[in-house]
C-alpha cells in the first residue's frame, strides 16, 4: 500500500470507500447513476448532510477518545492499492504498524443506537469492506461516537462480499471510463403528479403517434415519386425530384497510418442530451 500526493481535484479519478455503499445500492441519498455522472463531470457534486458535517467537526475528538480507550495511536491517511489502480480508501485512522484501521461515525440517533446494540448500519458495511480490500487487513474498527456515549465494533473481513463488491466496482468504473452511466433506478426520477404534466405527456404521446403515421405516409409517397421519375430529374407544380450523389465516407480504421492511433486523445468533452420515452 502506498500514499502518493492526493490533490482534492483528483477524487473523481478513483473509487473511494464512501463510494462503495452507493455502488452497492445501499446508500439512501445517492444512486450509482448520480455518482457516475458526478465522476464524469456532468452531475452535481454531493453536498454534506448533517451527519457528514457532524462527523468532520468531531472527527478529531472522536479519534482521541478511541485512542484513549484502546491505547492505539491513529493517523488519518489515504491508501492506494497496486492491485487495482482506480481504487483507494481515505482512512480516519491507521496505526504506525498498519495493523489496525479506524472508521469514525458521528451519526444520528437511529444509527448510533444500532451501534450501541452492536449492529453495523447496512449503509456503512460496504465502506468498511472496501477499506479492508484496499489495506488487505482482516478487521476494521468501527467507532460510533457522540459526546454522551460511544461504541467500538470490530468488523471482520468478508471475502465473499469483497469479491462481489470488486466485480461491481469494475462494472461501475467501466461506465465511468466509457462515459455511459449505469441504468437509472426509481430514485433517479422525480415523480410528477400535477394535472398539467399529465396533460402535456398525453399530448406528446398522441403527437408522437400521429408523427409516426405521417412519417410512414411521407416515405410511401416519396418512394412513389422516385419510382414515377424513371431515373430522371423531374418537376411538377409543387415538387421536384432531383438525383444527387454523395461522396463515400472515409474508413479511418482501414488506414494503416492510423492503425495504432489513440483516438481518445482527440475526443471532445461529453455533452448532455435528453431522451423521452413511455414509462414501461
Amino acid at each position: 500500500m502506498n500514499n502518493p500526493q492526493d490533490p482534492l481535484q483528483n477524487r473523481n479519478k478513483y473509487i473511494g470507500a464512501s463510494d462503495a455503499p452507493i455502488i452497492m445500492k445501499v446508500n439512501p441519498w445517492t444512486t450509482p447513476y448520480q455518482l457516475c455522472m458526478e465522476k464524469i463531470g456532468l452531475g452535481h457534486p454531493r453536498l454534506d448532510n448533517y451527519a457528514m458535517q457532524m462527523g468532520r467537526e468531531r472527527e478529531d475528538e472522536a479519534r482521541s477518545k478511541f485512542e484513549e480507550l484502546t491505547g492505539l495511536t491513529m493517523f488519518p491517511k489515504v491508501i492506494y492499492t497496486d492491485e487495482c489502480k482506480f481504487v483507494r480508501a481515505s482512512l480516519d485512522g491507521i496505526d504506525l504498524e498498519q495493523k489496525n484501521i479506524l472508521e469514525i461515525k458521528c451519526p444520528g440517533k437511529v444509527d448510533h443506537e444500532k451501534a450501541m446494540d452492536g449492529v453495523i448500519p447496512e449503509k456503512y458495511f460496504p465502506q468498511l469492506q472496501h477499506q479492508l480490500f484496499v489495506t488487505r487487513l482482516d478487521h476494521v474498527n468501527y467507532f460510533s461516537y457522540t459526546r454522551e456515549s460511544n461504541k467500538r465494533i470490530i468488523v471482520e473481513r468478508d471475502q465473499a462480499y469483497i469479491d462481489n463488491m470488486f466485480k461491481e466496482h469494475c462494472k461501475f468504473w467501466e461506465c465511468v471510463q466509457n462515459e455511459q452511466p449505469p441504468e437509472l433506478c426509481d430514485r433517479d426520477y422525480v415523480e410528477k403528479t400535477d394535472d398539467f404534466w399529465f396533460e402535456v405527456e398525453n399530448l406528446w404521446k398522441v403527437t408522437k403517434r400521429d408523427l409516426k403515421i405521417l412519417e410512414q405516409k411521407e416515405k410511401q409517397l416519396r418512394d412513389t415519386l422516385i419510382s414515377m421519375s424513371s431515373n430522371s430529374n423531374c418537376r411538377g407544380r409543387q415538387v421536384q425530384v432531383t438525383k444527387c450523389v454523395r461522396k463515400g465516407q472515409i474508413d479511418y480504421e482501414a488506414m494503416p497510418q492510423l492503425k495504432d492511433a489513440d483516438f481518445e486523445l482527440y475526443r471532445k468533452p461529453s455533452t448532455e442530451y435528453w431522451k423521452i420515452g413511455e414509462v414501461k
